[in-house]
């Protein structure tokens, strides 16, 4: 039994032995033959010299000579086998079909000038009998210049009726090489992958060129093929709009055509036209939204959202009944067209959007929801009821679009719904507590006040990585708190300075800073130790911060963050400007106290003119005083001269007096 291995080298020696004979008899009669013998691999050089013996070879029977000499031959430059080509194109006419094919295959190597000359021989063989002649001489002539295959069009075209459908194939790659200005005059040739090779060509030229065939391309859209239509379509869509509007007609008569896909192009071609242009034909597209085809409904969908807002309003109410469409794609684009009215516009249809808050499918509620935000916050009031109930919805896309869409109410109008976005904040879903931070956040400060504590419980919010953007938004929200109702909270604001995210810890300062500087003391501190922290962002953040407090930080400081000692002593300095700020806080405050308690006697002041008044009634008690006095030592004095005259009794009285006195 023979083994494989020695039957695989039967086989190499029987190849090498037909190798060998055919060598030989390629050779044979040959002066060189004892100097050729293992020249196969021989330069270019070489084969040239022996061109007329390989030549000769092709007419040989035995086709193991024929294949050795045009392998021999193909091995030529093409300079070198120009030469020969008289010699190939002789052979073009041999009786054998084998002959003329060979001979063809050898001048298909010639360069495209060379090869041009003869042209015309070539040419004839697009006649043969046999269907391998005709091939490849097709297959020669493509390698012509476009120039030169040009004067032999005719004859190429022709073959497009050959019974081969190899050579018909031929034909059609062969007429790719023409100039689409010479191709197009064969626009309306009986054949249809012609005719739309043609339309595919033209489509290759600049819109500038293109306009000198657009009448040809526009025949052909009454065309009895189907795909030749479509290509139509397609090649007029590369037309510059202003070059198009022309022909718009032509391809609005398309929009009846039998055909999806010729519709579905007529729609695509439509929409390069200008947005005023193609309002002319807006009732013929409008009309295709009754289409039962998909692809047709959103083509037409496509087609009305080009138009201006305008023009498109006196279409809403097609475009509205699309809203319910079975098909998700089409009731999408409806949305999407619908959303490109006016506002007021708009508002004429909220109602069959805030209807469509209900579907069973979540991306549509969601997209109602999204149309709706695009009302003005006026009209969006009427209807936030409906909203505000979709906070309850389970699906958290739906929740989270919800309060996007109460986020565009004005801050009064949200106010009123303010309790059910709070309510959100409890959410097991991130993105939802995330999206009510957000609602909230636009409120006023006094009606965002009544809710703070709701606030400040998101500032413990855990939830991994993503809980960390909550407590973040969370800060910034009661950043935009009033000082005093920040105040109350400073507390839960300063304890996330020691959050692990550094961005929390960035929001935490800035929502500090906001305090006023009398508050902010009590947790300078705190912000103090920052300016050691890891982080060069809250660094930078901390000592912003600092210039809170008036001339607390100056200016010379910055440089001291270059390295981490420069930065302790830094805290050390800004420590005990601390103390001294504080200290001259309590100073200020007891000459505050004493200016306040001085200030209403100043000269102009009400305690002043009392204090005169005061004084002048004090002043007039000690003149009635003086007055009084002076009277009684008058009167003493006239009592003494009295009693000269009047004897004892006087003076029995006064010693009676002192006497009861010492007693």
């Amino acid at each position: 039994m023979v083994s494989l291995v020695e039957r695989e080298s039967r086989s190499l020696a029987t190849k090498a032995a037909l190798k060998d004979a055919a060598r030989q008899i390629f050779y044979k009669d040959s002066d060189e033959d004892s100097d050729s013998s293992g020249s196969d691999d021989c330069d270019p050089r070489w084969y040239a010299q022996h061109a007329d013996h390989a030549v000769s070879r092709l007419e040989n029977s035995d086709w193991h000579v024929r294949e050795a000499a045009l392998r021999n031959l193909r091995k030529m430059v093409p300079a070198a086998l120009a030469r020969k080509a008289g010699a190939m194109v002789a052979r073009l006419e041999y009786c054998e079909w084998n002959v003329r094919y060979k001979a063809l295959v050898m001048l298909r190597k010639l360069e495209p000038a060379a090869l041009a000359q003869h042209a015309g021989a070539v040419v004839a063989r697009l006649e043969d009998s046999s269907w391998e002649v005709r091939h490849e001489a097709l297959e020669t002539l493509r390698e012509l210049e476009p120039a030169a295959l040009a004067r032999h069009a005719d004859a190429v075209v022709a073959r497009l009726e050959d019974a081969r459908e190899y050579v018909r194939e031929a034909a059609l790659e062969t007429l790719r090489k023409l100039e689409p200005a010479m191709l197009a005059q064969y626009a309306d040739i009986s054949d249809w992958e012609v005719r739309m090779l043609v339309l595919r060509t033209l489509g290759k030229l600049e819109p500038a060129a293109l306009v000198q065939h657009a009448d040809a391309v526009v025949a052909r859209l009454e065309d009895e093929d189907m795909m030749v239509r479509f290509n139509a379509l397609l090649t007029l869509k590369k037309l510059e709009p202003a070059a198009l509007a022309k022909h718009a007609a032509a391809v609005v008569a398309r929009l009846e055509d039998a055909h999806k896909d010729v519709r579905g192009a007529a729609l695509q071609t439509l929409r390069k036209l200008e947005p005023a242009m193609l309002a002319q034909y807006a009732d013929a597209v409008a009309a295709r939204l009754e289409a039962y085809d998909e692809s047709v409904l959103m083509e037409a969908l496509a087609t009305l959202g080009l138009l201006e807002p305008a023009a498109l309003a006196r279409h809403a109410d097609a475009v509205v009944a699309m809203l319910e469409n079975i098909d998700y794609d089409v009731s999408k684009l409806a949305f999407q067209t619908l959303g490109k009215l006016e506002p007021a516009a708009l508002a004429q249809h909220a109602g069959a959007v805030v209807a469509m808050l209900e579907d069973i499918d979540y991306d549509i509620s969601k997209l109602a929801l999204q149309t709706l935000g695009k009302l003005e916050p006026a009209a969006l009031a009427q209807h936030a009821g409906a909203v505000v109930e979709m906070l309850e919805d389970p699906y958290f896309r739906i929740c989270y679009t919800a309060l996007e869409t109460l986020s565009r109410l004005e801050p009064a109008a949200l106010a009123e719904h303010a309790q059910a976005v709070v309510a959100t904040l409890e959410d097991s879903d991130v993105q939802v507590r995330f999206g009510a931070l957000e609602t909230l956040s636009r409120l006023e400060p006094a009606a965002l006040a009544q809710h703070a504590e709701a606030v400040v419980a998101r500032l413990e919010d855990a939830d991994g990585v993503r809980g960390r953007y909550v407590r973040k938004l969370a800060l910034q929200t009661l950043g935009k708190l009033e000082p005093a109702t920040l105040a109350q909270h400073a507390d839960a604001i300063a304890a996330r300075l020691e959050d692990s995210f550094d961005r929390v810890c960035v929001s935490a300062l800035r929502s500090l800073s906001k305090l006023e500087p009398a508050t902010f003391t009590r947790y300078a501190s705190a912000v103090i130790a920052m300016v050691e922290h890891d982080n060069q962002i809250v660094r930078d953040e901390a000592m912003l911060t600092l210039r809170v407090l008036p001339r607390l930080v100056p200016h010379g400081y910055s440089n001291l963050l270059d390295s981490r000692s420069s930065r302790s002593r830094l805290q050390d300095r800004l420590l005990g400007r601390l103390a001294w700020y504080r200290c001259r806080i309590r100073l200020r405050g007891k000459s505050l106290a004493l200016y306040w308690y001085s200030l209403p006697y100043r000269p102009s002041g009400p305690g002043h003119a009392r204090d005169v008044e005061v004084w002048d009634r004090m002043l007039a008690h000690r003149e009635q005083s003086e007055t009084v006095a002076a009277k009684k030592r008058h009167a003493a004095a006239d009592g003494t001269d009295g009693e000269a005259a009047e004897g004892a009794p006087r003076e029995n009285r006064r010693q009676t007096r002192h006497t009861k006195r010492k007693k």
